[in-house]
């Protein structure tokens, strides 16, 4: 699991009950928990799932990469 703050707002999407989803800014300095790349049939090409807040969003890696700074990685076993 990768742990990033959030350095300049990224654009995301809220994923919300019944399959409902929002769009969404993280805000600068929010710290955001993702997994691995999703290849679930409800998120876009390039988009990661993050946790912040007690809810699930989708944001595109490259954001993460280019706005975000990696602040913790552990190993998934």
């Amino acid at each position: 699991m990768r742990k990033y703050r959030v350095n300049a707002p990224i654009a995301a999407v809220l994923q919300m009950s019944g399959g409902r989803q929002l769009s969404a800014t993280l805000p600068v300095g929010a710290v955001l928990s993702c997994g691995s790349p999703t290849r679930s049939s409800e998120a876009l090409f390039g988009m990661v799932k993050t946790l912040w807040d007690g809810r699930v969003y989708l944001a595109f890696q490259r954001d993460l990469d280019q706005k975000c700074e990696l602040v913790h990685e552990a190993a998934v076993t």
